[in-house]
């Protein structure tokens, strides 16, 4: 894969240091990029002489096409630390990205055109009618695929933003000196799956919550941590 792209931003910090501030916008475009994206070609071909009464051609019914994209993403993040305390620490981000696609599946795209005709007329086959419908749903499913995959559409598994904001307080002094707890939530909005009959399909947002316990001390002059995440 290659790529080029651009990052910039801007970082603000208090005097004391207590609290400072991130904000950056990136812009990249890559190519060659390889893909997990696969067609189900061996699939087809066995729906295809099956729907035909023919033996299966066993290389055919087991192709399996590696392929390439190139993808335009950007977008922006910001951050906050907040230490308004030696004890305290208070952390909180935001992202917001996009991404989509310049080019992607040249390699199955010409594949799936140069065999379209064949497969089709197969499809319309009475011989084995189980087999006929296979093959038609296997090609719908294999052209919904090719849509979702060209030039300024949005990559599936886009989610629409990213937060989470965590908080950390470790005792100084007294008896529970080195003792800590630590709690936070990460939200992730919706998330892109697929683009049928011009209507987007998108996953619901997701929330993680996370606790942390932890102790600093020392076992024989050996300093150690403890720590229980959950």
């Amino acid at each position: 894969a290659t790529g080029k792209g651009l990052e910039t931003g801007l970082r603000f910090s208090s005097q004391d240091g207590k609290y400072y501030a991130t904000a950056s916008y990136y812009d990249s475009k890559s190519q060659d990029r390889i893909t997990g994206t696969k067609i189900g070609f061996g699939g087809i071909w066995n729906n295809y002489y099956d729907a035909r009464g023919e033996a299966r051609n066993t290389v055919l019914g087991t192709l399996a096409y590696d392929d390439t994209e190139a993808l335009h993403v950007k977008g922006y993040e910001f951050e906050i630390t907040a230490n308004p305390t030696r004890a305290l620490r208070v952390q909180a981000s935001y992202g917001r990205p996009d991404s989509e696609f310049i080019d992607a599946l040249p390699g199955q795209r010409a594949y799936f055109a140069a065999n379209l005709a064949a497969w089709d007329a197969a499809a319309k086959l009475t011989v084995n009618p189980t087999a006929s419908t296979a093959l038609r749903n296997a090609l719908t499913n294999a052209q919904l695929t090719l849509d979702n995959n060209v030039a300024g559409r949005t990559r599936t598994g886009l989610v629409r933003y990213t937060s989470n904001i965590f908080a950390n307080y470790t005792v100084a002094e007294g008896a529970l000196r080195g003792f800590s707890i630590g709690g936070g939530a990460a939200r992730t909005g919706r998330t892109y799956v697929s683009l049928i009959r011009n209507e987007k399909y998108y996953r619901g947002e997701q929330l993680t919550t996370s606790l942390r316990l932890g102790y600093t001390t020392k076992l024989s002059h050996i300093p150690t941590r403890l720590a229980l995440n959950v």
